[in-house]
């Protein structure tokens, strides 16, 4: 009995049937968890890759709207906030999916001294915000590891971008004043044109957002944007139109910005005058900024400055925001003209606005009146804007080397010229005669006839030449036809009557011409421009089959405007989520 328990405790104990279940269930078990793991894990690495997409979308939805509603922009602001939100992967955002779990969008909006350069810091701005920095934390149930009791996976994505990074710019824009402008315009609820255009400037005002961060106090105080002296300003602005109004007196250029909303009447126009042509930098005294020219002629006192031929003294202006009035600095240039406490809303106490209009009131500048040649012809000028051109460029010029010192960055430079382009003023419309002299420090020009600047033919390739003159000196030059019509630069308006040849060495057309007939007013405004790119078309100019640009046909100047503002604003960048 004994040897047989013996023998079945040791058969037992060696018998190897049947072992093999347990460790198989076991191993199924451990395979079955591996491959749980691999699936809720790579569910997390797919999430992850989701949200950080959706985290990069909303944070440069958010830097767009850094300077919407005021400069000091708070972690809790609405438009920063409700932007990145609405390309967040949160519910309600345009990356939500079901994929991603339950997901929770944080918005930040930090200082960052990194991402600026010059004389501008975090410290000297009370560390206001100038970055979006977007974290979007997503918590998926699992499948599997819950069988390990781990019920959720948490997954993070952040992204950081900002619209630091482009240089300031320096605007100057030319607008056309002559008699023409006082047409009513179809395409334009009927306003004058002056009236569509200044709407169209007052569009471009509300995008530019010139306050720089921390510029002005805690939203809800009056105060503007600081003045172009300031380092908080990043945009600058002037205002200059054609022909020439007088500076001081009754009917002068202070009825443009005088008396708003309740305007003072036209000013009365002056012959054109002709600044000297500025040097390109950095050759000396390229900087020297526009000066108005004052003409002093024989028998002034029986003259009359209205009349070109009389010989009557007189100083006359193309700027139409004087150098130091109403916030306007040394070179009369504005950075004072959006109130950043009313989102969308123009400073009125700006001389700027005071001109333009804030889109409750009209602005007070207007095509001026009583402008008349020695045979009484009275036209208010009609059109001659080589001259314009460049007093802009020399005031842009002059504010380009006072932004960059302010600024401590080198900054840039835009001119804008609206016009028709039908350039047709006779001799008469210039301080013409013997016996003239000037008293201002630039000079005396002599107008002459040989189509050369400053003469009284071919003033269409005039205007065309001092645009490339600009682009040769580094400015940005937008050319927009409007109102463009179908001849006024060719012989039979006793204008442009040979081309000019041969040419400077700085002049690049966007469009060759070989005969004075294909100088159209369209062609002469896409001449002005930098390039085809820079040239608009507003739908209502004609003739304008010779001209080649994707801007073409545009139906408003609002449009215009802001496509101009978009091709110079800042653009929003991701930038290091560890940049502090």
């Amino acid at each position: 009995m004994e040897t047989m328990k013996r023998s079945f405790v040791l058969r037992a104990l060696i018998d190897q049937r049947g072992q093999m279940l347990p460790l198989a269930v076991l191993g199924m078990v451990a395979l079955v968890g591996l491959g749980g793991l691999s699936v809720d894990i790579g569910r997390a690495y797919a999430v992850r890759t989701s949200i950080q997409t959706a985290a990069n979308a909303a944070a440069l939805a958010g830097a767009t709207q850094v300077y919407v509603g005021g400069s000091t922009v708070s972690a809790a602001s609405t438009e920063v906030a409700a932007a990145a939100n609405a390309y967040s992967a949160s519910t309600g955002g345009l990356n939500y999916s079901n994929f991603n779990g339950t997901v929770t969008t944080t918005v930040s909006t930090p200082c960052i001294t990194a991402l600026y350069t010059g004389n501008v810091t975090c410290a000297n701005t009370s560390n206001t915000p100038n970055a979006v920095r977007v974290t979007e934390t997503a918590t998926i149930p699992t499948f599997f590891l819950v069988i390990a009791t781990v019920k959720t996976l948490t997954v993070h994505a952040t992204a950081t971008s900002t619209i630091a990074g482009v240089p300031p710019y320096n605007i100057a824009i030319v607008l056309d004043g002559t008699p023409s402008m006082v047409n009513t315009d179809p395409n334009c609820a009927g306003l004058t044109a002056e009236q569509c255009s200044l709407n169209g400037i007052q569009t471009m005002l509300k995008l530019l957002k010139p306050c720089a961060p921390g510029a002005v106090p805690a939203s809800g105080t009056t105060a503007p944007c600081p003045d172009a002296t300031s380092a908080m300003a990043r945009v600058r602005v002037s205002m200059f139109s054609f022909p020439n109004l007088a500076t001081t007196g009754t009917g002068s250029v202070a009825n443009d910005y005088n008396g708003f909303p309740n305007c003072t009447g036209a000013p009365t126009a002056y012959p054109y005058t002709l600044p000297n042509i500025p040097p390109i930098p950095p050759n000396t005294g390229y900087d020297a900024g526009y000066t108005p020219v004052t003409y002093s002629g024989a028998n002034a006192t029986n003259g009359n400055p209205n009349q070109g031929h009389y010989k009557a003294s007189f100083t006359g202006t193309y700027q139409i925001t004087p150098p130091g009035v109403g916030g306007a600095d040394a070179n009369g240039f504005q950075s004072d003209f959006y109130d950043p406490t009313q989102p969308n809303s123009l400073n009125v106490n700006s001389t700027l606005v005071k001109a333009v209009g804030n889109g409750v009131n009209p602005g007070c500048l207007v095509p001026p009146t009583g402008l008349t040649d020695a045979s009484g012809y009275s036209g208010g000028g009609e059109t001659y804007l080589a001259g314009a051109i460049y007093a802009a460029q020399a005031a842009l010029q002059a504010e380009k080397k006072a932004a960059d010192a302010i600024l401590g960055v080198s900054t840039k430079s835009a001119l804008i010229v609206v016009s028709d382009g039908q350039m047709n003023t006779n001799k008469g419309m210039f301080p013409v005669g013997d016996g003239y002299t000037t008293v201002s420090s630039n000079g005396h020009l002599t107008m002459t006839s040989n189509g050369t600047y400053p003469s009284y033919i071919d003033a269409c390739q005039q205007a065309m030449i001092a645009g490339q003159y600009a682009k040769s000196a580094g400015i940005d030059v937008y050319g927009v036809a409007y109102g463009a019509e179908s001849g006024g630069c060719t012989p039979s308006c006793g204008v442009d009557s040979t081309v000019v040849s041969p040419l400077p060495s700085y002049v690049n057309y966007n469009y060759s011409f070989s005969s004075t007939g294909q100088i159209l007013p369209c062609v002469t405004m896409e001449n002005i421009a930098s390039s085809t790119s820079n040239f608009y078309e507003e739908v209502s100019s004609v003739d304008c089959s010779l001209v080649t640009t994707s801007n073409a046909g545009m139906d408003h100047l609002g449009s215009i405007f802001s496509s101009i503002t978009a091709s110079m604003s800042p653009k929003t960048y991701l930038i290091p989520n560890t940049l502090n």
